[in-house]
């Protein structure tokens, strides 16, 4: 008989575009803003793990993928909830583009914070989910046979999995600019970033190592311009979207930062550069709150 693993690992390849979907949107965004946002690989000095850096009129932020905060998560030792994630059963609920979008990113993330706590029967049904939001959203042509035969590969190692994914989002991003699709990129990208935030804010207080509340912490600055970011399009669907993150741009207004700059490293060839620079988090149980419920009321408006 086939194994759950076995099934998992042949069919991870949807999976892991649903997943690195949320890494892809900045490169292709229309030629009036390409200007304003760009994309460059890096790996963080302060996280010791791969990121996915932007910038956004210039400054840079950073945007975990949800493989990295399912991560963090699990290191962090606190117990596997189920019941945090979006259930599968939700998923004829999405019938438009928009809503499509961004419950691939949703159980995208759901599907890596499940993974990585060993939930192989719960993985197959959200498996299901993603691949079937991956061809109603006509994307399945994005997805590169050797980047497959590589995941397949790879999967039973995280830190190989992660590292494969820059191929992985390359590929996407260019499939993304061929076809002009920029909004969808945009709704993934926000659907991993805020159930991976809901995780994140849910877990923090349970957390013994305070590493959770630091990445929430560390995630101020990605609100603001994820925000400005999804403003941009000129789908009207995407207003109800932004005036649903004003609340939570509020509750991070609390958040003290302190950074250090310290120049950065490029390698050209392999085309990435090295943050160095350094960076405190300041925030209260009050805060941790009150970002829970903002969070909490966005991805309520996603997944209803």
């Amino acid at each position: 008989m086939t194994s759950v693993n076995y099934i998992i690992k042949n069919g991870l390849a949807v999976l892991v575009a649903g997943l690195f979907f949320t890494q892809c949107s900045s490169d292709s965004q229309p030629d009036e803003v390409k200007d304003d946002v760009q994309k460059t690989q890096v790996s963080e000095s302060n996280s010791g793990e791969h990121s996915n850096i932007m910038s956004f009129d210039g400054q840079l932020f950073s945007v975990p993928s949800p493989i990295q905060t399912a991560s963090l998560i699990k290191k962090s030792g606190v117990d596997f909830k189920s019941d945090l994630t979006n259930s599968s059963d939700n998923l004829n609920n999405y019938t438009t583009t928009f809503k499509q979008a961004l419950n691939l990113g949703v159980y995208g993330a759901d599907f890596a914070y499940i993974s990585y706590y060993g939930q192989d029967q719960l993985s197959l049904s959200y498996m299901k989910s993603i691949r079937s939001l991956v061809e109603s959203l006509d994307l399945s042509s994005s997805i590169d046979s050797k980047l497959v035969d590589r995941i397949v590969q790879n999967v039973d190692n995280k830190d190989s999995l992660i590292s494969v994914s820059s191929a992985m989002f390359r590929s996407i991003d260019n499939y993304l600019k061929n076809n002009e699709r920029t909004d969808v990129a945009a709704l993934i990208l926000t659907g991993g970033f805020i159930e991976s935030l809901y995780f994140s804010a849910n877990l923090a207080k349970e957390d013994l190592t305070g590493k959770l509340s630091k990445r929430i912490g560390e995630e101020k600055q990605t609100v603001i311009l994820l925000m400005q970011l999804l403003a941009k399009s000129n789908d009207p669907n995407f207003e109800s979207l932004v005036s649903e993150f004003t609340g939570l741009v509020s509750a991070f207004s609390a958040v003290e930062t302190t950074y250090e700059y310290v120049r950065p490293e490029t390698d050209p060839v392999n085309k990435t550069t090295k943050i160095k620079s350094k960076s405190s988090v300041t925030i209260s149980e009050e805060t941790l709150d009150r970002i829970l419920i903002e969070t909490k009321a966005i991805r309520t408006f996603i997944t209803e």
